[in-house]
């Protein structure tokens, strides 16, 4: 089955946006996406409301980067606690730095263009990292950098042994 075939089995015939069965993006989203997707798979380009769907798209985009900041924060966390506490290092710290670089690297493989803010990403999720890691730890901030020590690069390939 196609993509266009599939659309249609889900969300069928869309009604015209001036017609009474159209549906207003303020007042029922749900439907309105699925409408708006209705009318891409039937090819009624006329019909769409491009003000929303451009809006709408911006926002996925803006919540690919919001996801990858959060999962480099969750793994400058573990960075940071493997580096400031050498003395704690555990098994669980270490599994938790390879799950975290795995997620980046997927969203990476999934969103290639997201390479490009992945500095922005690490700065944004470092300084989550570094206060986060204060307060679980009560580890003074002034114990660790203002701005992340770490780049890209390095973080994502950096080995972490056990000893």
């Amino acid at each position: 089955m196609t993509l266009i075939a599939r659309c249609k089995s889900i969300v069928g015939e869309p009604a015209p946006a001036g017609a009474p069965g159209a549906i207003a993006y303020e007042d029922d989203f749900y439907g309105w996406a699925t409408q708006q997707a209705g009318f891409l798979a039937s090819g009624e380009i006329d019909e769409l409301d491009l003000a929303n769907l451009a809006e709408e798209l911006a926002e996925l985009a803006r919540g690919e980067f919001r996801n990858l900041a959060q999962t480099y924060r969750a793994l400058l966390l573990n960075v940071l606690k493997w580096d400031c506490q050498p003395e704690k290092r555990t098994r669980t710290c270490w599994a938790a730095i390879e799950t975290q670089r795995g997620r980046v690297k997927d969203l990476l493989v999934d969103n290639p263009s997201l390479t490009l803010r992945l500095d922005e990403a690490g700065a944004r999720g470092y300084r989550e990292a570094r206060l986060r890691m204060a307060r679980e730890t009560m580890l003074s901030l002034d114990a660790m950098p203002e701005t992340c020590p770490y780049n890209a690069r390095t973080i994502l390939s950096r080995p972490f042994d056990l000893g």
